[in-house]
């Protein structure tokens, strides 16, 4: 993971970057890219890029742990996905970034006096994998809850069970991520790409736990 510097706030958390395009799939681009949404992990799963086609749209990106490594990455993704037969070549596109904090320690502070910040905004993203779509959803039905619950008086005591029911929900920032940090990339990469040729691990791990959070039951 990168290693993350503090802001002016205390802000610690690891940042997720990312680069995507959608457009529209003309007549000759029609056999590209099959109806099933497709991931792709980086192969020292420090990120992942995914394809996904929508009617007749496309949208490609890859999301990664390391900025400066994310212009290269990207590159051979595309190439990959064109050498696959998953995107026209050289089709062109307009690609769009963006980043967010994963769920890391320290926490950062998701209420002030009249504000709470819900999803990426929290820094609630999954830190392995950096998804944060069923989270946002989530925070933001918490958040709902709390605001009404405040009937109109917005103080920060009066927003604070917000922030105590994400940590009920989502547990408090792991240290996993730090840990991380201080393993060897060379090593990380090897035994990344040892996980990722067992279906087990995928299917268990990366896609039930990290993305789907399948065992964790709907919030009530």
């Amino acid at each position: 993971m990168l290693r993350p510097s503090a802001d002016k706030n205390g802000d610690t958390a690891s940042p997720v970057v990312a680069k995507e395009a959608e457009f529209r799939l003309d007549g000759r681009a029609s056999g590209t890219a099959g109806s099933t949404p497709e991931l792709f992990f980086c192969r020292d799963l420090e990120g992942y890029g995914w394809c996904v086609r929508k009617g007749d749209y496309l949208n490609v990106g890859l999301g990664r742990f390391h900025p400066r490594s994310l212009p290269a990455a990207t590159a051979r993704f595309v190439a990959f996905l064109e050498a696959t037969g998953r995107i026209p070549p050289h089709f062109p596109w307009r690609w769009r970034g963006h980043s967010y904090a994963v769920n890391a320690a320290p926490s950062r502070p998701m209420i002030e006096e009249g504000v709470v910040l819900i999803g990426d905004a929290a820094g609630l993203a999954n830190p392995q994998s950096g998804e944060g779509i069923r989270q946002a959803i989530e925070s933001g039905l918490l958040a709902a809850d709390t605001i009404v619950a405040a009937d109109g008086q917005f103080t920060q005591d009066r927003l604070q069970p917000y922030a105590d029911a994400v940590r009920a929900r989502f547990g408090d920032a792991p240290l996993s991520g730090a840990v991380a940090r201080l393993v060897p990339d060379a090593v990380k990469a090897l035994v990344a790409g040892q996980l990722l040729r067992v279906p087990a691990f995928v299917k268990r791990v990366v896609i039930d736990d990290w993305f789907l959070h399948s065992r964790q039951p709907a919030l009530s």
